[in-house]
């Protein structure tokens, strides 16, 4: 069940990145979309580390 769990996931994933691609104006829906499958704790890690990895874009 895990394996189909995943393949879903990850289908669903290149999905929405194409989609972006296509059209960047579906960004701000694919976020909201990804976010209302996370736990809360999990979307604060990842705005934390995402952050972290702006101010490391900034300095190169």
């Amino acid at each position: 069940m895990a394996q189909v769990d995943t393949r879903h996931s990850e289908k669903d994933l290149l999905m929405a990145l194409l989609m972006a691609q296509s059209h960047p104006e579906t960004i701000p829906m694919q976020i909201a979309k990804a976010k209302a499958k996370m736990e809360r704790e999990d979307i604060s890690e990842v705005m934390q580390e995402y952050e972290s990895w702006l101010k490391h874009m900034e300095e190169v």
